[in-house]
């Protein structure tokens, strides 16, 4: 289960609210236009692909399966409970089922059906930040527009105690929820074209959100379970009660559970958590960490899939095949503008070399700017936890260099989502671990990515993260449970492993392929030096 959960991070001290006194609807229209950030291009110095390669593993039977796409990954790393992410190009179809419970306050149902339609499908004008559509068609580079149908309020015949009472899980309510509201929507709407919902045709809906009428839980003392925002999914064939299961010909797969109340009630709704959780619905990982005891946090809560802020890092964008890197192959000298626009993205190969997909272990370089998707949060001030105590957060406000060390290596699991993993993908007795493994096991093994963000306390230095940024001092403040901030982010003068990270090395147990300096920063471009290590 993919649980955004805010204990860490984050309050709004400064959200302003239109003068208007009744949200006016817009629609978000696509321009078709868009900047095309995957080129193919080779000379000397480095090169670019237009798209990735692929990457095989072993099937449980002894096959050799490919992956191709993010898809290939997630449809195979579950064995019982096949997680399917939605596509991450070309036009998706959401439907949106707003759920009332018989506890819900249903006075103002015709309103929140206008805040939810702003907020999904909206002109940025009509929110406090940007819609659904309008944001994940700005970070796509236009690749990507979000469409799709709200439905009525459906009805649910329990009050949220009863609900709770009937279940030990949160997941387990929001299931029986989801299956039971697309039951009645499929009842009620028997003209309904479901195959623009299943655009890859994998008998699954792509997109599905359920927004409970009920008030999210937000304090920050206790487990948010069932009441907050999360993504989960469900497998063909569950059953949640004697008659309900969720066997319709477009069955759930994944599904986004969220309350109304996550939009706010000012005129213009916020849709950052809709966001957010969209991010888990492409098949996207929280970054900050999860871990009960853990207080490191890999990227510093600057990220979308982190803090619910700014645009979302150039990591996500290549998993979601928007853009593809840079790659360094020879001691040179490269110009690139701001990331939020071009797409422009470098990648540092380790010196074992980079398989050619996003799921191998290397640096990562995106020149961020405060404007574009970063605008409206650059210089914005939040307070996260740290031990009880509150601390002030600044999101970047000045132009500089993220440098990002990713480990996005795939291992084989004897379970998924638990501390299982038997080897990764390039270890070189991989085979045999996983003859060793079938030999002495029933259960068949799946594949994931090997790390994630979610490190315990005090396992901080020998725990693999799979997406971490460095901080330009060479010091690592995040995992005393410290923000990021301006001077995180690497600016003129500044260099790696040339004054800093003079040491670094990967997980892997290799080293970067060059050291790099910049030598010109401004609003619109950076140049930097690399240095063969």
């Amino acid at each position: 289960m993919n649980k955004k959960s805010l204990t860490l991070l984050i309050s709004f001290l400064c959200l302003t609210s239109c003068g208007h006194e009744n949200l006016v609807f817009s629609p978000y229209l696509f321009n078709d236009e868009f900047t095309n950030p995957k080129e193919n291009i080779i000379n000397e110095f480095y090169h670019q692909n237009d798209s990735y390669g692929t990457l095989d593993y072993i099937d449980n039977d002894g096959s050799t399966k490919t992956i191709n796409e993010f898809k290939d990954l997630y449809s195979s790393s579950n064995i019982s409970q096949t997680f399917r992410n939605a596509p991450s190009l070309g036009e998706v179809n959401a439907l949106i089922i707003p759920v009332n419970f018989l506890d819900s306050d249903t006075s103002k149902n015709s309103e929140q059906l206008e805040i939810i339609k702003s907020g999904f499908f909206g002109d940025e004008s009509c929110n406090e930040f940007e819609s659904l559509s309008s944001y994940y068609y700005k970070s796509s580079y236009g690749q990507l527009k979000i469409k799709g149908y709200i439905s009525d309020f459906y009805n649910f015949e329990m009050n949220t105690n009863e609900l709770v009472d009937k279940h030990s899980t949160s997941v387990g309510i929001s299931r029986r929820v989801a299956i039971n509201a697309l039951k009645w929507f499929y009842e009620n709407n028997k003209d309904f074209d479901f195959s623009k919902y299943d655009l890859d045709s994998d008998g699954y809906l792509d997109a599905l959100y359920i927004l409970y009428n009920f008030p999210y839980n937000d304090d920050l003392s206790k487990d948010y379970g069932t009441f907050w925002a999360y993504v989960d999914h469900s497998y063909r064939g569950e059953r949640v009660d004697e008659t309900i299961s969720n066997d319709q010909e477009y069955a759930i797969s994944s599904y986004a559970w969220l309350s109304i109340d996550f939009f706010g009630d000012k005129v213009k709704p916020e849709s950052r958590t809709a966001i957010h959780e969209s991010g888990h619905i492409f098949g996207l990982s929280d970054y900050y960490n999860t871990s009960s005891s853990g207080i490191y946090q890999p990227t510093g809560f600057a990220d979308m899939m982190d803090a619910n802020i700014g645009d979302h890092s150039a990591y996500s964008k290549m998993l979601l095949n928007w853009t593809t890197p840079i790659v360094i192959d020879n001691e040179c000298e490269i110009t690139i503008e701001p990331f939020n626009s071009s797409g422009d993205v470098i990648l540092i190969p380790s010196k074992k070399g980079w398989n050619n997909t996003p799921y191998d272990e290397y640096l990562l370089l995106e020149f961020y700017t405060p404007s574009g998707l970063n605008e409206h949060d650059a210089g914005a001030k939040y307070i996260y936890y740290l031990n009880g105590n509150k601390e002030k957060f600044v999101y970047f406000s000045v132009p500089g260099l993220k440098v990002y060390h990713v480990d996005s290596r795939l291992g084989y699991f004897s379970f998924k989502n638990t501390n299982s993993l038997i080897c990764t993908f390039d270890d070189p007795n991989c085979l045999a671990k996983i003859n060793e493994y079938k030999t002495n096991n029933t259960r068949p093994y799946c594949i994931d990515f090997a790390f994630n963000n979610d490190i315990f306390k005090n396992k901080e230095e020998q725990t693999p993260a799979l997406l971490k940024l460095l901080e330009s001092s060479g010091e690592n403040s995040f995992k005393y449970g410290k923000a990021s901030s301006n001077d995180t982010l690497f600016k003129k003068g500044d260099s790696f492993g040339l004054d800093t990270f003079t040491t670094f090395s990967f997980d892997n147990g290799s080293t970067p392929m060059f050291d790099f300096e910049i030598i010109e920063l401004n609003n619109d471009l950076i140049k930097i030096k690399f240095l063969k290590n």
